[in-house]
């Protein structure tokens, strides 16, 4: 009896050990779950990070304008002398001349004038041989024996001629065929007696040495331009207002260009 019961004891003490182990894996739940294959039980999977959450469109409302560059500053200013140290601007100057003169005959006749010639010649205005003193056209005598001329009167452009002024004319002299005389005349009052001459004294009008026929020296130079100067005093024709002149020479060929008068200093 008390070996069947200590045996029947173990045993029934066996039994209750194993339900309580049954009913304890059916009814709890496990302290961790198993992993995947190839996952150690007991470890989280390895799982990508999440990815980050994408920014969110700015709101227009509070959205500060995108800063614009800054201006570009300004070079500063050279540094100028103080006013008293600057030269005044000014325009380019034209040559100083002596004195003021007035043009009165260049590349064509003064208004209202009447051409007239004598003595085989006649009024030609020529652009070559030779080439202008200055402006475009030069007048021409023609080559011929003797006296011979071309003149005009009659200009409504007139000529006042003032107290110290000087008559002037350019003159080419052929240098092939030269005069024996150059004479220039002048015309006022309904009068030629004012009159210069250069060369021999071979046309004889007027008095020799006076204002009607005055001699300034030698022939000038051919075969280039010279300027011919007549003092008014010389002539008679300080205080007289001319319209008309005369381009006389005895025999050869000259040609003529700008003609008028010089301020006396």
């Amino acid at each position: 009896m008390t070996g069947k019961t200590h045996l029947n004891l173990g045993v029934a003490l066996a039994l209750a050990a194993g339900l309580a182990f049954v009913s304890s894996c059916g009814q709890s739940t496990p302290d961790k779950a198993p992993g995947p294959s190839g996952t150690p039980a007991g470890k989280p999977p390895a799982t990508a990070p999440a990815p980050a959450p994408a920014p969110k469109p700015p709101d227009p409302g509070t959205t500060a304008p995108e800063p614009k560059p800054p201006a570009a500053e300004a070079p500063a200013p050279k540094p100028q002398p103080p006013a008293a140290d600057q030269p005044p601007a000014v325009s380019p100057a034209a040559p100083a001349k002596a004195g003021k003169e007035t043009v009165w005959i260049e590349d064509g006749l003064p208004a209202g004038a009447a051409e007239q010639a004598d003595g085989e010649d006649a009024w030609t205005w020529v652009t070559e041989n030779p080439a202008p003193q200055s402006g475009k056209k030069a007048h021409q005598s023609n080559a011929a024996d003797g006296e011979h001329q071309h003149f005009f009167t009659g200009a409504t452009e007139t000529l006042e001629v003032k107290a110290g002024d000087k008559l002037f004319t350019w003159v080419w002299l052929d240098a092939a065929n030269p005069p024996k005389e150059v004479m220039l005349q002048w015309h006022e009052n309904e009068s030629w007696e004012h009159r210069a001459y250069w060369g021999e004294n071979s046309i004889d009008w007027g008095a020799d040495g006076t204002e009607s026929r005055q001699s300034l020296g030698a022939l000038p130079a051919a075969g280039k331009w010279v300027r011919l100067e007549v003092p008014a005093a010389k002539v008679g024709l300080e205080g007289k207002t001319l319209d008309g002149m005369a381009f006389t020479l005895f025999g050869g060929k000259a040609a003529w260009d700008c003609a008028g008068k010089a301020a006396g200093q």
